[in-house]
């Protein structure tokens, strides 16, 4: 799925989106993420998917996201694939593939090529991280605020880099993150 907006997908609060569906099934339950990609594509234009309170984004690839940004408004910070801003969804089975971020100022204080968290608690379940990048901090994510825990069950990165700092993450301010059964491969940063 894509579209000429920027994100191309604004979750919204108390909505849970499911992806994965072949278009035979009779219950979420028989859904297949992994063989029947629903897949939200940013064109290498727009960020793919800003988060919401008390909402389920599951079951989605979320590629190619992109933006350029120098400061920390929403327009302009990092999250190329997913940016939380005062907003704790929860992520599961989702995959952050190729998103990036550039600064246009060369320091940003929320990089995140894939996903930034500002004041904000997300958490994610067995979401897998691929080939993220960023020109500046947190190749994958960037944890910003003075209020965010990111909550990272089962999940993979792979292959993520950062020009600076933090190939996988970078937590700013007081932001927290705990990992549990993660593994972490090649990343770069």
């Amino acid at each position: 799925y894509t579209k000429n907006s920027n994100p191309v997908v604004a979750m919204r609060k108390g909505v849970f989106l499911y992806g994965g569906f072949e278009k035979n099934e009779t219950s979420r339950e028989q859904r297949n993420w992994i063989e029947n990609e629903t897949v939200i594509d940013g064109e290498d234009d727009h960020r793919c998917v800003e988060g919401a309170d008390d909402a389920v984004l599951d079951g989605f690839v979320l590629t190619h996201g992109s933006n350029t940004g120098g400061s920390p408004d929403r327009e302009h910070a990092g999250g190329s694939g997913l940016y939380n801003r005062n907003a704790s969804p929860t992520i599961a089975n989702c995959i952050f593939i190729n998103n990036y971020f550039t600064s246009a100022l060369g320091l940003n204080p929320e990089g995140g090529g894939a996903v930034c968290n500002y004041e904000a608690s997300p958490k994610f379940l067995k979401c897998t991280f691929i080939s993220n990048s960023t020109d500046v901090a947190g190749g994958a994510i960037v944890n910003a605020g003075m209020t965010t825990v990111a909550e990272f069950d089962s999940c993979v990165f792979i292959g993520n880099r950062s020009d600076i700092i933090g190939g996988v993450i970078v937590n700013g301010g007081k932001a927290t993150a705990s990992f549990m059964n993660c593994i972490f491969d090649d990343n770069v940063g």
